[in-house]
């Protein structure tokens, strides 16, 4: 239990001798955690949680859900930290997540004013009273809502760091896109081109959080609300906001983003685009002239699939499970490392060739960003 706090007092005082961390490997190598370490506001003997929320889909085809938070012991170190579940039944998503969330943070809030646990160390035959620090609380982007009380990921400011760059929508729709680059002759696009690396900062600090959340909750009036709601990403406070702030990493610091969902979505539109099935499109898009295409035909697809399942005997055993033949299992039960090793392991090399090379070289740099 005490590995994580003292991996932080290692890590501040490496860094006030100036040297750099040569290995991210653990929660308390990043900037936040250690700024509050060095402030004082979290030291060795307090007891570090991790939150998790998300929704489980119990029997396949069926629809039928349950939601459960798990606490994860960040004390613990990375190989052996366990988990404690705790159930939330369905059938159906939580109306107001909030009335269950609300007693695990109340419980952890009381036992802090209550001046913490009273733990004894038996290696040392001391007991000491230890403040509970949630660190981060985690979910993919439909849950982190429950716990930010952002508009998600199909709002205008839909970003989960709140970087500031506002999502566009075609015309008549009212669901919005993150996109970077103003496309070509695309005529219902009217927004500027974003240069990742010119966007400076990333995340929202706490002050200008506090700021947007004031203006949502100052609004005079229904329309008001939605406009301060659309132009700032929040809908609602979040249920941190009632945590003493020396007991939390901080908002909206401590809701990270989801990558896995990123890679499996990345997935969920790659393929479809080179089969030529993408369901997505414009109503007058002509997918005859998809160039990109080169899987749409049966025959292409399934020598393909079969590349695929042929490659097995070159991957190392450390790869675990390598992937199926995806013209027979992509569309059941396709697994989250199997689409990791095919479309960025794989692919790259066995559409070589096949897609044309305009198209090649800028599929290329997707796998080559993953890695």
């Amino acid at each position: 239990m005490g590995y994580f706090g003292e991996r932080l007092e290692e890590l501040v005082r490496r860094d006030e001798r100036g040297e750099a961390i040569e290995e991210f490997d653990d929660l308390c190598c990043g900037r936040d955690i250690l700024t509050a370490a060095k402030e004082g506001r979290i030291n060795r003997n307090d007891t570090f949680l991790m939150i998790s929320f998300d929704g489980v889909q119990l029997y396949e085809k069926k629809q039928s859900d349950c939601w459960i938070f798990i606490w994860i012991l960040l004390g613990l170190s990375p190989n052996c930290r366990y988990k404690k579940k705790y159930v939330v039944p369905g059938p159906n998503p939580p109306k107001i997540t909030q009335s269950f969330l609300f007693p695990a943070l109340a419980h952890v809030e009381s036992l802090n004013k209550a001046g913490g646990l009273h733990i004894w160390n038996a290696q040392s035959n001391i007991i000491y009273s230890s403040k509970i620090f949630i660190a981060l609380a985690v979910a993919d982007s439909l849950g982190l809502v429950h716990f930010s009380g952002g508009v998600g990921h199909s709002g205008k400011h839909g970003c989960q760091l709140w970087c500031g760059q506002p999502g566009l929508h075609k015309e008549g729709e009212a669901t919005y896109f993150l996109v970077m680059f103003k496309l070509d002759g695309y005529m219902p696009c009217r927004h500027r081109t974003y240069e990742v690396l010119k966007m400076g900062q990333y995340s929202m600090d706490s002050e200008c959080y506090i700021e947007d959340l004031r203006c949502v909750m100052l609004s005079h009036n229904a329309t008001d609300y939605s406009e301060n709601r659309k132009e700032t990403g929040i809908k609602v406070p979040s249920l941190f906001l009632g945590m003493h702030p020396d007991t939390i990493l901080g908002l909206p610091n401590m809701f990270p983003c989801d990558i896995m969902h990123l890679v499996l979505n990345l997935a969920d539109l790659i393929t479809p685009l080179l089969q030529g099935s993408l369901k997505l499109c414009n109503k007058d898009d002509d997918v005859s002239t998809w160039v990109w295409a080169v899987l749409k035909d049966n025959d292409t697809w399934t020598q393909h699939g079969a590349d695929v399942a042929n490659a097995t005997k070159y991957l190392p055993g450390s790869f675990d499970r390598p992937p199926c033949n995806p013209a027979k299992k992509i569309n059941s039960g396709y697994k989250a490392w199997e689409y990791l090793l095919y479309l960025f392991g794989l692919a790259p090399g066995l559409l070589y060739g096949v897609l044309p090379l305009e198209y090649g070289k800028s599929f290329c740099r997707l796998p080559a960003a993953i890695h």
